[in-house]
């Protein structure tokens, strides 16, 4: 039996290619990130990465590069950095790895970006933490999720895009036969600057895309606000989807029942393997029926 963990689960991912976590604390994404891109060569600055700016900000990708980072450059942040990335990728076929973590992209950002998802056929791990795309962002990256047939994971934590975001998102994967890891949580603590926030009628509309969808098997809802009754609505989804093996319901303030209600929902649920539930305004000891109850079939946080 999984030791349960009080420490908040963040959108944070290994560097490919190394054992050191950004952060320390344990998230569902983590192992999916490092298997999808295997030990490409990470770059945290224009001179790493073989990255060329010309005098009219047009960025050239060296060719052996297959993995992007741009949360620690020096490229300057905003939607426009964000149009000049995309231009660049529309011409490349090797990066598979493209993290945009704290860019501030906005939604007229994510717009560029979405324009790259529909044309470009290599990209696999997109990573949009943290950069405002707010509820419009959303609509961008969901369109273009309707068409996009490579991206295998998508991490969208701490962007604002509320209920009316994971809508969109929803109507997404209620199309989408690639997409297997999903991060729509947010960062908690002073980290948490922009929450994603979608709460329970969010949750609504990601429980019935989970009905319908086939292909996801990670799925990061931490600290979304969604309360008792979003865990209702994926606890209904969870009887029936035959998938996901990956749930994180951290800090969403479920209560003693919504988190009995999860339980109850994963008797009949025979492929979740991972759930995290801690910091969920739950009495410990409960929780810890709970998991006895589920030993023989779940690995609880």
């Amino acid at each position: 039996m999984g030791a349960m963990s009080n420490r908040l689960s963040g959108p944070l991912y290994p560097i490919p290619g190394s054992n050191a976590l950004v952060d320390d604390v344990y998230h569902p994404l983590s192992a999916i990130v490092q298997n999808s891109v295997g030990v490409p060569r990470i770059c945290y600055n224009e001179r790493e990465a073989g990255l060329e700016i010309e005098k009219k900000n047009h960025f050239v990708f060296a060719p052996h590069i297959t993995a992007i980072d741009f949360q620690y450059s020096s490229v300057k942040r905003g939607p426009e950095s964000a149009r000049f990335i995309s231009e660049a990728m529309k011409a490349n076929n090797t990066v598979t790895f493209l993290d945009l973590t704290t860019m501030h992209i906005e939604s007229e950002g994510a717009r560029f970006i979405s324009e790259v998802l529909k044309v470009n056929n290599t990209l696999t791990c997109l990573n949009l933490d943290s950069n405002s795309i707010g509820a419009e962002g959303a609509r961008f990256i969901s369109d273009a999720l309707k068409v996009n047939n490579t991206l295998t994971l998508l991490n969208l934590t701490s962007n604002k895009i509320g209920s009316e975001g994971a809508k969109f998102i929803a109507e997404a994967l209620q199309v989408n036969r690639t997409l297997t890891s999903l991060g729509l949580g947010s960062r908690a603590g002073y980290q948490s600057r922009s929450p994603n926030d979608i709460g329970a009628e969010g949750a609504r509309f990601i429980a019935e895309a989970l009905k319908a969808n086939n292909t996801l098997t990670s799925l990061d809802l931490g600290n979304s606000k969604i309360g008792a009754q979003g865990a209702i609505y994926i606890c209904e989804a969870l009887k029936v989807n035959g998938t996901l093996t990956s749930l994180n319901l951290a800090i969403n303030g479920i209560g003693d029942e919504g988190v009995r209600m999860v339980c109850e929902a994963l008797k009949a649920n025979n492929t979740l393997t991972s759930l995290i539930l801690s910091n969920n305004l739950c009495d410990e000891m409960r929780l810890l029926e709970f998991e006895a109850e589920l030993e023989s079939k779940l690995f609880f946080l």
